[in-house]
């Protein structure tokens, strides 16, 4: 037969039709007289410009519906255009550059890490697992220095106030009814004092009290002094502060944790309870009950007694002493009204 030199080719570029594309016979590539072969997987329409094809070897520049790339391939390129579909891209190499915007619903990343040095910004990120004691939230440091990570609330106003809340952790649980979450514990930190120059905050520990009602249990507030932070404990009179060591008072201990007074004799200590146990010294050098009485069952011994008004004994006996001054000395419902070395004349 007669070798063509030429043939002619129609233009069509609008046909709906996949079209068999024809290629060289036997893998030739170097041309000459050879034969010409199509398959029916590798086709082009005119309608869209589009070449269907099983699979393809090599760099890939363009657009296409889908791509699939052999582990040893590679997928080049700055972007991916907005009806590529992401959902077969199982791993990628490293994103040195562009952005990764709003369209991506989620990034999962397995066991591997998400690493930054710029900032992570957004409305809310969540952590989220149904493994036991997870999720985690771990800031490392591996600097030698003595610092380490921070966790940092900024309340950036550009007209800061007084009671502005400057960040919130909260914790939320449910009840043995499985219901709702619910806030059953909240730490936040305000501004005390916004006066430029006279800066002061404050520190809050909420606690959920009956019926998971938020109650404040301390409170730490800096006040308007250098070296001055008041601090507020409990809810109400029914609260109870537990001190488990000694409870010391700048650098002295005050109170054992038997509740005992751990400090020596204080000149402004003016008054107590009722005394139910122990004894008073000699120490004492008088005792004072103003309008009140001084009642024993037992014996009243010691030196002198110097009543300089009515002194009145029940049944009480006064041993080894003597009893001076003008007084009227009643027994046991007698009266004496003159006694002398020891001895109670005209009862």
């Amino acid at each position: 037969a007669t070798v063509a030199t030429t043939v002619t080719i129609t233009d069509n570029e609008s046909t709906d039709e996949d079209n068999a594309i024809i290629f060289t016979a036997g893998g030739d590539v170097d041309g000459g007289n050879i034969g010409l072969e199509s398959d029916g997987t590798l086709t082009y329409n005119p309608s869209d410009g589009k070449i269907t094809a099983t699979g393809f070897v090599g760099a890939l520049t363009g657009n296409a519906d889908t791509a699939s790339v052999a582990p040893a391939g590679a997928l080049t390129g700055t972007t991916l255009k907005s009806n590529v579909v992401t959902s077969s891209l199982t791993t990628v190499g490293a994103l040195d550059a562009g952005s990764i915007t709003s369209g991506f619903t989620s990034i999962d990343v397995g066991a591997g890490a998400i690493t930054t040095t710029g900032t992570v910004s957004g409305g809310a990120a969540t952590l989220a697992s149904a493994s036991a004691s997870e999720p985690v939230l771990s800031l490392t440091n591996t600097h030698a220095g003595a610092t380490a990570g921070i966790l940092r609330f900024n309340k950036d106003s550009a007209s800061g106030a007084t009671n502005d809340v400057m960040g919130t952790i909260e914790f939320f649980g449910t009840d043995a009814g499985n219901a709702t979450h619910e806030k059953l514990a909240y730490i936040d930190s305000y501004v005390v004092d916004a006066t430029a120059g006279g800066e002061q905050g404050g520190l809050r520990f909420y606690v959920a009290e009956n019926a998971a009602d938020l109650a404040l249990g301390l409170s730490l507030v800096g006040q308007g002094e250098d070296g001055e932070v008041d601090a507020t404990i409990g809810a109400g009179a029914a609260s109870v502060t537990t001190v488990a060591g000694t409870l010391t008072m700048g650098s002295t201990a005050a109170l054992t944790n038997a509740g005992l007074v751990a400090v020596a004799n204080q000149s402004n200590i003016t008054g107590t309870g009722a005394l139910n146990a122990g004894s008073i010294t000699s120490g004492f050098t008088s005792i004072d009950v103003g309008a009140g009485g001084l009642t024993t069952t037992g014996a009243i011994a010691g030196g002198t007694i110097d009543a300089s008004t009515d002194f009145t004994i029940g049944g009480t006996v006064i041993t080894d002493n003597t009893i001076t001054d003008d007084g009227t000395l009643i027994i046991a419902s007698s009266t004496a009204t003159s006694f002398s070395d020891g001895n109670i004349t005209n009862v």
